[in-house]
């Protein structure tokens, strides 16, 4: 029976990614939109929780042919990582800003603590 199209792409990922333990390993492109869906959730969460997380680096292969092959993936991975990093500069500066503020009225109100101490 000859293998092609769905069947043979499967067989040759197998190669690529053998099973380990029993377990089959994920292939790369799952890793990779994993990556990605925890990258998006950390980011949706610092702007609801005012902490700003730092992107991950993207993953870059390191067979030479399996990045060849994922190419498209990767440099989206790429353009995601600069898209993200630009977001988490924008949220440090809001927060140094809001930390900015906050030290000020924290040392005015220590001014006026101390004048009604009397010291």
């Amino acid at each position: 029976m000859k293998e092609d199209g769905f069947y043979a792409t499967f067989k040759h990922k197998q190669r690529i990614f053998p099973a380990s333990k029993g377990a089959q390993a994920l292939p790369l492109i799952r890793k990779l939109t994993y990556g990605l869906t925890i990258s998006c959730v950390f980011i949706a969460s610092m702007v609801h929780a005012g902490t700003c997380y730092a992107p991950d680096r993207p993953f870059v292969p390191a067979d030479p042919d399996t990045a060849k092959e994922y190419a498209d993936l990767i440099k989206r991975d790429f353009e995601t990582y600069i898209n993200d990093v630009q977001a988490y500069f924008r949220c440090l500066e809001i927060e140094r800003g809001r930390a900015f503020t906050e030290a000020q009225e924290v040392s005015q109100e220590y001014g006026e603590f101390v004048q009604r101490d009397g010291q």
